[in-house]
Formats: C-alpha cells, sequence, structure tokens
C-alpha cells in the first residue's frame, strides 16, 4: 500500500505548483479582463459589435475582386440596455471559465497527497464539464441575442440602406471542451474504482 502511495507522490513540488499557479493565473487574468472591460464600457458607453453585411464589393480587377461581408459596428452614446445586452455574454463567460478553472484546481490540488483517483475528483471534473457544456451553451445564445439586437439598433439607426443583417452567430468550441472533460472524468472514475480493487486485495 505505501508503495503505491509512494509512486502516485512522485509528482514534484515545483510541477504541483506551476501547474495550481497557472490555473490561479487563469482565473485571476478572466476576472480582471473582464471587470476592466466592464469598466470601460460603462465609462465611454461605446459599444463594439462584430456583425454580418450584405455582400460589399471593394474593388475588382482582370483576376480578381475584392468583397466583405464582416463589418464592425460602433454604437456610440450607447443606452444603459444596450451596455447591459453588450455585457451580458462578457459575464457570462468569465464565470464560466472561472467555475470550471475552480473545479479543476481543486482536482489538481489533490495530488499533494498522492490520491489522484478518487470518487470527489470524478465528480469535480463532471461538475466542470456541466459548467463548460450548459454554461458555454448558455453564453453562446446570450451572446448571439446580444449580437442579434444590437445589429438591429444599428438597423434602426442607420436607416433603410443599412448593409447589417440582423444575425447572431453560435459558437460550438465549449462542445469540444465539455466532452473532453467528461472523458476525463470517466477516466478518473474509473481509476477509483481500480485503485479500491487493488486496495481490497492488498
Amino acid at each position: 500500500m505505501s508503495r503505491r502511495f509512494r509512486q502516485l507522490s512522485a509528482w514534484d513540488r515545483p510541477s504541483q505548483i506551476l501547474l495550481e499557479g497557472l490555473l490561479l493565473v487563469v482565473m485571476v487574468v478572466v476576472v480582471g479582463l473582464t471587470a476592466v472591460t466592464l469598466i470601460g464600457l460603462f465609462t465611454d458607453r461605446e459599444v463594439v459589435v462584430p456583425v454580418t453585411l450584405t455582400e460589399q464589393s471593394f474593388g475588382s480587377a482582370s483576376g480578381a475582386s475584392l468583397a466583405t461581408t464582416e463589418g464592425e459596428l460602433t454604437l456610440t452614446e450607447a443606452t444603459t440596455g444596450q451596455l447591459l445586452i453588450s455585457a451580458a455574454p462578457l459575464v457570462l463567460g468569465a464565470a464560466v471559465v472561472t467555475g470550471a478553472a475552480f473545479c479543476i484546481l481543486r482536482v489538481v490540488r489533490s495530488l499533494r497527497v498522492g490520491t489522484p483517483f478518487h470518487g470527489r475528483n470524478a465528480r469535480l471534473l463532471i461538475g466542470a464539464a456541466l459548467i463548460v457544456l450548459f454554461g458555454g451553451a448558455v453564453t453562446g445564445m446570450v451572446g448571439g441575442f446580444s449580437t442579434m439586437a444590437l445589429a438591429m439598433d444599428g438597423q434602426e439607426l442607420l436607416g433603410d440602406d443599412s448593409p447589417l443583417v440582423a444575425s447572431g452567430s453560435f459558437p460550438l468550441t465549449f462542445i469540444g471542451v465539455g466532452l473532453l472533460l467528461l472523458c476525463l472524468a470517466e477516466f478518473f472514475r474509473r481509476g477509483t474504482v481500480l485503485a479500491e480493487d487493488v486496495e481490497g486485495l492488498v
């Protein structure tokens, strides 16, 4: 039994500190950048939104043409409602990243005592996966609604001839990250079962 724990404890202290520090830095940076962005947003009262345009041609020549369907909408003197709509996906995204990172940090801290394969760690990873999957879905929907709503405001301000298209995108990156965390949680769960079986045989 003691030999198994010595092998698990071979994870050296500098690596432990580095990994824990990295996760803490991620959490602090995400919260800090979000706070700075929100302060700047409500101070300047200026909202910048990437938007979709009807195809805009900027020039052509023999064998080449230049066109785009992407643009950037800037709402100056934005209303409080527009500021809140713009801020919502930022806050939700920061909450998702911070929550998932905190769960993973608690798993990493278990390496200090050499017992990574524990039922608690599997549950923490499942929690992180659910935060990413459901939190990411909510953040994506809110972000898409935010872009669409602000684009409609831009259409109204620019008039009927505006090239803006009221549409929003839905990111899918969070699905891959969430599924990866679920796979990792299953790995830890099975590792816990094997560890308990070995302990019962000794």
